[in-house]
Order: structure tokens, then C-alpha cells, then sequence
């Protein structure tokens, strides 16, 4: 990491010049026949977390990194191929609770973008119910209103871009809820939110107990957020008691569309090639001639792919990321999630990007 804080510190002080960057899951040659025991261990994924990490802590929309390539030859002896998922030495667990699904993670959780609960009544055609954010363990089923069969459950951890998905196996369920299970219920107002990129926009949410006296604490999270958009409660949990209680929901608007910023400068992506192929041959030095080709090639593929890493950042359930500001607008649902210890409520409102 120190290498490349140097290296991107150098081309921030030389701004005229091309700085192509690099990310990469780590190395390890000592099962190829020409290694030389190098190694530069993965770290359950962090290596590639941090490698990208060191970029956005260094560039954004307005100063951006030029061009970024994905340095890995597809050498498998060297450990250094994405398409198989990078692992992040992770398993989950998951089990029920009466109507509560509860679930848990071995490893390391800041590896994971969202959690997916599936509900299934063969066992094998799923159907997600519900997309919630890493820090999320439990769901309450009843809020579903499930039919009196039996079903079978499932969770995924869904890993951070190339980081390895995780399923838990399947968990039995037959429901046991009373006919009006829901003792609360959630509004928001408006229902209609307008964002610019770089502002932020927000609304009132509301907890309102349906009958007698609602004593439970109710954690508020949104899900379904697009790519650059995130959410935040003030506050993140609310009591409702005897009386309706409210929450100011604040959604922001964290990075500007950027993504086609490099339209109308061609030349740019003559820098790419010698840049690319100069590191091939830096690093592979001594392969034969066949095999910097066959793996220059490759780098040039994924670096393309590179592009949807930069200055991106997301929770909740995925959608389309915030492409252009030259389409007039973009309009999303976000969902508002009430969870308390014995209910799940949820309302929803749309966004509109300008």
C-alpha cells in the first residue's frame, strides 16, 4: 500500500502526465513452475478492497484517476484470476425462531454489500422477499402475511463487487401468525423525493402504533438504494408507545454521475495500451512470448470492466447505478424498513434524480 501511495501521490504532482492505477486481489506464484515464492497475500478480500479504497481516498468526480487496469494475467498458478469470486473466508448461518429468521456470519462481514432473505415453497424456485443492509440479523416473517404451508428459507450474503456471494442452506417454516399480526404501522411524507446529484432531500417518517401501547424499540434502514445514493435516520430508532413517533429521514446524493466524463477525448485511450503493456511485461518478465500476449490481453478486457469501481459506493438492494446527467431524470423506489423485536413494517416512497 505504500507503493501506491507513492505512485498516485506522484502523478497528483504531475497532473500532465497519464496516471494509469491498478487494482488487484493479491499474488502468490509458489505452485507455478517459474515461481519465485512471491507472495502478497489476499487477506479474505481486503487486498482488493484496499487497493480500491486507496484510489477514492485519493481522487473523485472532479479530480479524477485517468485510467485503472486490473493487473491478473489469468494465471491460475498465481492466484491472481477475479472470475472465480474473490474469497472472503466467510460462511452463514441461519435458522428460525418462532416467526423471527435469525441469521449470522463467520468472517468478516465488511466484505458484504447486502443481505437477501428468499422464501421457497419447492426448496429449489426461490423468490427474494426482502434485500437488507450488513449490520442486519434478523427479519420477521409475519410481516409478509404467509399463507399457512410450509416453506423453505434461505439467506444470501451478497459479497462487494468480485467478493465471493454466500447461501445458507435451507431452513424449514411454517408460519404461526395471528390474523393482525402487524401492532404498527409506518408513513413517510413526502412520498416523493427529488435529488440532484451532490445534494441531499428529506422526509418525515412516522410510527404509528395500531391499537393500545406499542413498547418496542423500531430500527428505521432503507433498502433499495442506486449506486451513489445513501440514507440516514435522525433518529435511527424510535419507541412509539401510546402515541405516533417520528423519524427525519435524510437521503443524499454521495458522488455526481461521472461515468461518461471521458466523452470527446479520444486520444485518451491511446495512453491505455502502452500503459497496459508495460506492466504486462514489468511484471511477467521472462514468460515467453505466447503467454504476455494470451495475458496482456486479458488486462485489457478487465480493464474496461474497471470503470463501474470507481467513485461508486451502495447499500441495500442493487439497482441501476446513476449513469448520465445528460438524461433529464431517473426515478427509483426506495423502500423504509421498520424492525423491532417482534414486528417487520415497511412503506415506501419514490426518488426522483434530476
Amino acid at each position: 500500500m505504500s507503493y501506491l501511495t507513492n505512485f498516485y501521490d506522484a502523478g497528483l504532482v504531475h497532473p500532465q502526465l497519464e496516471t494509469i492505477g491498478a487494482s488487484y486481489k493479491g499474488f502468490n506464484d509458489t505452485l507455478a513452475s517459474w515461481g519465485l515464492n512471491r507472495i502478497m497475500t489476499q487477506r479474505c478480500g481486503h487486498t482488493w478492497l484496499q487497493t480500491f479504497a486507496e484510489i477514492n481516498s485519493l481522487y473523485n468526480s472532479s479530480n479524477q484517476l485517468g485510467a485503472l487496469q486490473l493487473p491478473t494475467w489469468n494465471d491460475y498458478e498465481e492466484g491472481t484470476e477475479v472470475e472465480s469470486g474473490i474469497d472472503n473466508c466467510m460462511s452463514v448461518t441461519a435458522g428460525i425462531s418462532g416467526n423471527l429468521l435469525q441469521w449470522g456470519v463467520s468472517g468478516y462481514e465488511d466484505t458484504l454489500d447486502h443481505y437477501v432473505i428468499y422464501i421457497s415453497t419447492d426448496g429449489q424456485n426461490l423468490m427474494a422477499l426482502n434485500a437488507m443492509g450488513v449490520g442486519s440479523h434478523s427479519l420477521d416473517l409475519c410481516g409478509y402475511s404467509p399463507q399457512q404451508r410450509h416453506y423453505v428459507m434461505y439467506l444470501q450474503a451478497v459479497g462487494k463487487p468480485s467478493i465471493r456471494n454466500r447461501m445458507s442452506g435451507g431452513i424449514s417454516y411454517t408460519p404461526h401468525c395471528s390474523v393482525s399480526s402487524a401492532a404498527i404501522a409506518l408513513g413517510a411524507s413526502p412520498a416523493a423525493l427529488k435529488l440532484k446529484p451532490g445534494s441531499s432531500t428529506s422526509a418525515k417518517v412516522t410510527v404509528t402504533p395500531i391499537s393500545g401501547s406499542f413498547s418496542s424499540a423500531v430500527a428505521l434502514s432503507c433498502s433499495g438504494l442506486p449506486v451513489g445514493i445513501s440514507c440516514s435516520f435522525k433518529p435511527s430508532s424510535v419507541t412509539p408507545g401510546a402515541q405516533a413517533v417520528s423519524s427525519k429521514l435524510t437521503v443524499s446524493a454521495t458522488v455526481s454521475a461521472v461515468n461518461n466524463r471521458r466523452r470527446g477525448r479520444p486520444w485518451h485511450y491511446a495512453f491505455w495500451l502502452p500503459g497496459l503493456g508495460v506492466m504486462g511485461v514489468a511484471v511477467a518478465g521472462g514468460w515467453s512470448k505466447k503467454r504476455r500476449m494470451r495475458s496482456i490481453g486479458g488486462v485489457l478486457a478487465l480493464a474496461f470492466i474497471a470503470s463501474t469501481f470507481i467513485s461508486c459506493s451502495g447499500a441495500g438492494n442493487p439497482q441501476q447505478p446513476i449513469t448520465s446527467t445528460d438524461t433529464p431524470s431517473q426515478t427509483f423506489t426506495i423502500a423504509i424498513n421498520g424492525l423491532s423485536e417482534s414486528q417487520n413494517v415497511s412503506t415506501s416512497v419514490t426518488l426522483t434524480i434530476q
